[in-house]
């Protein structure tokens, strides 16, 4: 009896959709509020060709833009951690899950590598 050792890719589908989701509202929300969030337009168009480069799965940008993103909200999670006391809890799951989403795309690099 063989054991396929291949990883199956389901999270990183809902990673796909859900960046997807929060790039289109980041730049929606960018553009209704124009002159006090511009920074969200470039943040949600990144989320998107990161979402549509990691589903083409044989592009290793995408996966790069993935990290870069996950670094990014990370540096800017952990400083609202230290400063938001009421909010806690909430910054450190958001911190946990960016370091699992981590986690799970190095695991599978070797689907982008191809």
């Amino acid at each position: 009896m063989q054991v396929n050792k291949e990883f199956g890719f389901i999270w990183g589908n809902i990673y796909i959709h859900l960046t997807i989701i929060g790039g289109l509202i980041l730049f929606i929300v960018g553009l209704v509020m124009l002159e006090e969030f511009t920074v969200l337009i470039g943040s949600g168009l990144l989320h998107i060709i990161s979402a549509y480069a990691i589903y083409r799965r044989k592009k290793i940008l995408g996966l790069y833009l993935t990290y870069g993103l996950l670094i990014i909200n990370l540096l800017i999670n952990i400083p609202i951690l230290f400063n938001v006391r009421p909010n806690l809890p909430i910054y450190i799951v958001a911190i946990l899950i960016h370091i699992l989403w981590g986690i799970y795309f190095f695991n599978r690099r070797s689907i982008f590598e191809k």
